[in-house]
């Protein structure tokens, strides 16, 4: 892991997310937090964005 004023070079923790789950009234709220590359970062994002609209939107979203 980076120390602090240093950038983030250890492939195996670009993009992979640490997620949170905690129930709320009426549902869960999530919260995702991932590291990617700069240059990534937006397709990374879009990518998310898409895949939490597609379950709420209760479409099959294929498993990896």
């Amino acid at each position: 892991m980076a120390t602090r004023g240093e950038v983030a070079t250890d492939d195996r923790a670009i993009g992979r997310p640490a997620i949170n789950v905690k129930p709320v009234i009426g549902g869960v709220e999530i919260a995702v937090r991932y590291i990617t590359r700069a240059n990534e970062r937006y397709q990374l994002r879009a990518k998310l964005y898409q895949a939490a609209v597609d379950l709420l939107g209760g479409k099959n979203v294929p498993s990896r």
